[in-house]
C-alpha cells in the first residue's frame, strides 16, 4: 500500500488529521515513508546537507570538538547515512590518535534501514561506535544534532479574528486543508503579534526533544546545526508559513504531491528554540551562522592540513566544497548550549 492510500484510509477512519501526523506518515512510515525507504540518500538525493557535500565539514567539526577539550563520549542523534560520524572519527583517528582511542561514539537512530547503512559506513570504527534506542537518563559529553530539529513533524497554525486555529488534513484531490482547534500545548509558543491570516509553522515535538536532551545532559554541551530565522524575519517575510518541499533539488510548497517521494520541512523559529533551551537550564555559548562557525572552528586550517596528504584534485574538491559551505547555506545556524556539573 502506498503512502497516499494509507493516509486516506487513516483519515477515512478517524476524520481530518493534524498536519504533523500527515508529515509523520509521509516521511517516517516504516514501510512507505520517504526517510524509511532511504530515498533521500540514493543517487544525487533531493537536497544537500553539510556532511553530504564533503568530509571537510566533519573534519572541521572534529577540530572544533578537539579545541574545546573533547570529552570521551559523543552522542549523535539522527545521523542519516552516517557521514558526519564517519568524518569525525576519520579525522580523530588520523590527527588525534590518543583522543580517538578514548572515544565512545553513540548513535541514536530509530530507522532499521538507516542503521544498516550507518553500520556499513562505520565498519572501520566499529570498536568506537555503539547504537542506542533512546536518550540516556544521565549523559556527560557532547550531543550532536545536525539537521534534526527540522525533521520532526510540525503543525500549521492559522491566525483568525478569534485567535489561532490549526490546519488539518482532510481527503480531497488527493488531500485538502480543513480547519480545527489549535492544540493546547502549542498556544504558549504562537506569536501574539501575528496578523489575521498569518500561517505559522511549529513543531512542539522538536521543542520537547530539545528539552529532553537538556534533561539528559548532566555536564557537557549540545551542538545543533539547522536552518531557520529569527521570529522577526518569519513574521515579516513568511505570511503563508515556511513549509518547504524538496524533490530532486527543486523546491515547492505543496505537501500533497509526490507523497513519499519528496521531503517536507519548515524553517525553525530560532527565538523559540533559544528560549526553550534557556528555560531548560542550558547556557548559550555560541549562536552563529554556519559560515561564521566553520571559519572560527578552523576550516581554512583543515584545508591547509590536507595539502600535505591529498592530491591536487582532492584539494580542489575540498576547497570547492568549503566555498559552498561558507556561501550557500545562508540560513543555517550553529548553536552550542552548555551545562556544566549539574
Amino acid at each position: 500500500m502506498g503512502p497516499e492510500r494509507h493516509i486516506k484510509e487513516l483519515i477515512g477512519s478517524r476524520g481530518p488529521i493534524p498536519f504533523s501526523r500527515f508529515v509523520e506518515e509521509a516521511l517516517y512510515h516504516p514501510e512507505t515513508g520517504y526517510y524509511s525507504t532511504g530515498k533521500p540518500f540514493r543517487g544525487r538525493g533531493d537536497f544537500y546537507t553539510g556532511p553530504s557535500l564533503h568530509p571537510v565539514f566533519g573534519w572541521t567539526m572534529a577540530r572544533f570538538l578537539v579545541s574545546r577539550g573533547i570529552p570521551g563520549l559523543i552522542l549523535e542523534v539522527g545521523p542519516g547515512k552516517g557521514f558526519l560520524a564517519s568524518d569525525i572519527l576519520d579525522y580523530l583517528s588520523s590527527r588525534e590518535p590518543d583522543t580517538y582511542r578514548e572515544i565512545r561514539y553513540l548513535i541514536l537512530e530509530k530507522s532499521p534501514g538507516l542503521r544498516t547503512q550507518q553500520e556499513k559506513l562505520l565498519s572501520l570504527h566499529s570498536e568506537r561506535v555503539e547504537w542506542i534506542d533512546s536518550l540516556p537518563q544521565s549523559f556527560n559529553g557532547v550531543i550532536l544534532a545536525n539537521e534534526v530539529l527540522d525533521a520532526f513533524g510540525f503543525d500549521r497554525f492559522l491566525r483568525q479574528k478569534t485567535g489561532w486555529s490549526m490546519m488539518m488534513v482532510d481527503i480531497g484531490d488527493p488531500f485538502a486543508w480543513a480547519d480545527g482547534p489549535a492544540r493546547e500545548d502549542a498556544l504558549p509558543f504562537l506569536p501574539s503579534e501575528a496578523p489575521e491570516g498569518f500561517i505559522y509553522d511549529l513543531s512542539v515535538e522538536a521543542l520537547s526533544f530539545l528539552s529532553a536532551c537538556a534533561s539528559s545532559l548532566d555536564s557537557g554541551y549540545i551542538l545543533v546545526v539547522d536552518y531557520g530565522y529569527p521570529r522577526s524575519v518569519i513574521l515579516s517575510s513568511y505570511p503563508r508559513g515556511t513549509l518547504t518541499c524538496y524533490y530532486k533539488h527543486t523546491v515547492s510548497d505543496d505537501p500533497f504531491e509526490r507523497i513519499g517521494e519528496q521531503d517536507i520541512t519548515y524553517f525553525l523559529d530560532w527565538d523559540i528554540f533559544r528560549e526553550t533551551a534557556l528555560r531548560s537550564g542550558l547556557r548559550e555559548e555560541i549562536f552563529a551562522s554556519q559560515a561564521e562557525f566553520l571559519m572560527s572552528a578552523g576550516i581554512h586550517q583543515v584545508l591547509s592540513e590536507m595539502e600535505t596528504a591529498q592530491s591536487s584534485l582532492e584539494i580542489m574538491k575540498a576547497r570547492l566544497a568549503a566555498k559552498n559551505l561558507l556561501l550557500t547555506f545562508k540560513n543555517y545556524r550553529v548553536v552550542v548550549w552548555g551545562r556544566h556539573d549539574r
